[in-house]
C-alpha cells in the first residue's frame, strides 16, 4: 500500500477484518509505505507534526514485530521526491537520510534492529 500518514489506521482495519473473518492476523503478509518523511519532503503533505508522525511510524514497527511478523512495516521511497523536482543524486540522498532517521527513531524507541529490520 503506497500510503503514509494513514498507514497505521488502514493496517488496523486489515487486522480487524482478518479477526472478524477468523483469520489469525499473524499470518497476514503485505507492505505499507509508511514513509512519512517522503510526504513532508516531496508533497509538503502531512497529517501530524513530525515528532508524533515518527512516533506512529516506530509504534507500527514495534507492533508488527510482535503481532504481524510477515508484514513489511516501511517501504522507504525516493520516487516522489524525484517527481517533485529532485535530481537523481538528491533523490538517493533524501532516501538514505530518511532510512537513517527511521533506524535512529526506532533505536531511540527501544527497538532492536533485528526486530524491525528484517
Amino acid at each position: 500500500m503506497t500510503i503514509n500518514a494513514s498507514a497505521v489506521f488502514l493496517l488496523a482495519c486489515y487486522v480487524v477484518l482478518a479477526r472478524k473473518r477468523g483469520i489469525d492476523p499473524s499470518t497476514l503478509r503485505g507492505t505499507v509505505q509508511n514513509d512519512i518523511l517522503e510526504g513532508y519532503v516531496a508533497c509538503g503533505n502531512y497529517r501530524f507534526p513530525i515528532e508524533p508522525s515518527m512516533r506512529l511510524t516506530t509504534d507500527l514497527m514495534a507492533w508488527c514485530a510482535e503481532g504481524l511478523p510477515a508484514w513489511n512495516t516501511i517501504s522507504i521511497s525516493g520516487y516522489h521526491i524525484r517527481e517533485a523536482g529532485a535530481t537523481a543524486v538528491q533523490e538517493l540522498g533524501f532516501t538514505f537520510a530518511h532510512a537513517r532517521a527511521y533506524v535512529r527513531a526506532a533505536l531511540d524507541a527501544g527497538l532492536a534492529v533485528d526486530g524491525f529490520a528484517p
